[in-house]
C-alpha cells in the first residue's frame, strides 16, 4: 500500500508534497487487508472532513470579493470552481498575478479558474491565499 509517490525524504520542511496518498493507503490496508472496515472510515471521513472545510473557508472568503462569482453551495468536495467578471481581470490575467503571490492555478477559460485544495494546507496557507486573491482582483 505505498503511495505512487513513494517517500521524498528530500522535500521535507518545503512545503511541497502531499501526505494525503500515504494517508489513504493506511485506510487501505486497515479495509482490504486488516478487515477493519469501520476503522478506514474513520480515517476517509477525516480527510474528507478537511478537503470540505478548507474549500468551503475558501470559497466563501472568495464569494466577497468584487469580480469573484462562485456558487458556494456547490462546494461539495476540495475543487472550486471559481467565476471572473469585471471588475477583476480575465481568469487568464488573474492567474498570473496570483503566481506572484505564490498561489498557482490554472484558468479553465477566459473566465473560469479551479481550485483544488489538500490536507497539506495549512490555516495560514489558506489566509495567504485569500489576501492574494484579494489584492490580485485589484
Amino acid at each position: 500500500y505505498e503511495p505512487i509517490h513513494g517517500s521524498a525524504p528530500k522535500y521535507t520542511g518545503q512545503n511541497v508534497v502531499n501526505p494525503i496518498a500515504t494517508i489513504l493507503s493506511g485506510a487501505m490496508l486497515l479495509r482490504h487487508s486488516l478487515g477493519l472496515t469501520q476503522e478506514a472510515a474513520v480515517i476517509e471521513a477525516a480527510v474528507e472532513a478537511v478537503f470540505h472545510d478548507n474549500a468551503r473557508r475558501l470559497a466563501g472568503a472568495l464569494a466577497r470579493i468584487d469580480g469573484i462569482e462562485i456558487d458556494t453551495d456547490s462546494v461539495e468536495t476540495n475543487i472550486i470552481m471559481v467565476g471572473t467578471r469585471a471588475p477583476a481581470p480575465t481568469a487568464e490575467e488573474l492567474c498570473k498575478r496570483l503566481e506572484s503571490y505564490s498561489v498557482r492555478v490554472d484558468p479553465m477559460g477566459p473566465d473560469l479558474i479551479r481550485l483544488v485544495t489538500h490536507l497539506d494546507v495549512s490555516s495560514e496557507d489558506m489566509d495567504r491565499a485569500i489576501e492574494a486573491f484579494q489584492a490580485a482582483v485589484k
